[in-house]
């Protein structure tokens, strides 16, 4: 397995304390997350970022404000490190959080005015061209992006974040194709999160010799050599690590050569990857409630082992009143 060396001297003090706050907001964001989940407030499903904030802070934070980048449908991360260097102030600052907030609440003064949600939320006059629902569904994006950039004839970068799940799926193996050979090589990075799951299945590596796992390759980054693009895999806990590789990438490769560069950072999510919110029981006439049995639990994938678990659905009690004005409730710095 290849490796990148870890590397802090070329940052200010200020520059590391930016970084560890950032990495903190974006925790705290995502337990806040969760925590209007679990109230009904915020509705639907969530796919929380916890635990590979490294690499969304170490990889934005190598480009400039003119660069481009494609989230997934884990994509808080993403939109937090890219709304903060975009923030001129601590008051642009907590805006930016707060629109992300209302975005997930359904709120007008949401980024997308509330109809994106977390697994659609963007901003595209800022680079951030969204997550999206579709797991792989964002490389063709990165990749038509890069291809727009390279075409306006711009020094511009598209950081394109994928998981491992998504290196299974055809448009990778498209866009890796079209990035490698339109035009010579496109300016584009492809960042994979390797969280060592796809969904409930081991990627890789099992601790019971019969089960399956999603792929034969450990390494992902070794499947861009089809397509002749060199990579090599960081480890996504280390920021210094992720900032060093894409930074190289970026800089050596991308901008002059305009050469697409994958690389694969493996990080393990802490608490809850992926959860739903409480649901309303059906009228007992509904079709669904026929099919489901009463007391049906919604999923949830916990981490570390992220095992299947089930818990059973309950009503928010209506004593207990919601947090007052989580829009504007300030992440301690």
């Amino acid at each position: 397995m290849a490796s990148t060396k870890t590397r802090s001297s070329d940052v200010s003090r200020d520059q590391l304390a930016d970084f560890l706050r950032q990495m903190y907001e974006i925790r705290f964001f995502e337990e806040k997350v969760s925590e209007l989940l679990k109230l009904g407030i915020i509705k639907g499903a969530s796919h929380l970022y916890a635990g590979e904030e490294a690499v969304a802070v170490g990889a934005i934070s190598t480009i400039t404000e003119n660069d481009v980048i494609a989230s997934t449908h884990r994509g808080h991360g993403h939109c937090g490190a890219m709304g903060v260097k975009h923030a001129k102030d601590e008051a642009e600052r907590q805006t930016h959080w707060n629109k992300m907030m209302a975005e997930l609440m359904g709120r007008a003064t949401g980024y997308c005015k509330g109809r994106g949600g977390s697994m659609h939320i963007a901003d595209v006059e800022k680079g951030n061209l969204g997550s999206t629902g579709i797991v792989g569904g964002n490389i063709p994006i990165g990749t038509g992006a890069a291809l727009a950039e390279k075409l306006k004839g711009t020094n511009n970068v598209v950081l394109c974040f994928f998981g491992d799940g998504a290196s299974n799926t055809g448009s990778f193996h498209e866009s890796l194709n079209m990035g490698a050979s339109l035009l010579c090589g496109l300016p584009i990075v492809y960042i994979c999160e390797n969280n060592l799951y796809g969904m409930s299945v081991p990627f890789h590596d099992k601790s019971v010799e019969e089960a399956c796992s999603a792929s034969k390759i450990e390494d992902i980054y070794k499947r861009a050599a089809a397509y002749d693009i060199p990579g090599e895999a960081v480890d996504g806990m280390d920021i210094f690590a992720v900032r060093a590789a894409v930074s190289e990438r970026v800089e050596a490769k991308a901008r002059p050569s305009s050469r697409p560069r994958p690389i694969a950072g493996s990080a393990i999510p802490s608490a809850t990857s992926a959860s739903i919110g409480p649901r309303k029981k059906r009228p007992s006439g509904s079709r669904s409630a026929r099919l489901r049995p009463s007391g049906r639990s919604s999923r949830t994938m916990d981490s570390p082992n992220r095992s299947l678990t089930r818990s059973k659905t309950r009503r928010s009690s209506p004593s207990k009143s919601p947090p007052s004005s989580p829009l504007t409730a300030r992440i301690p710095t």
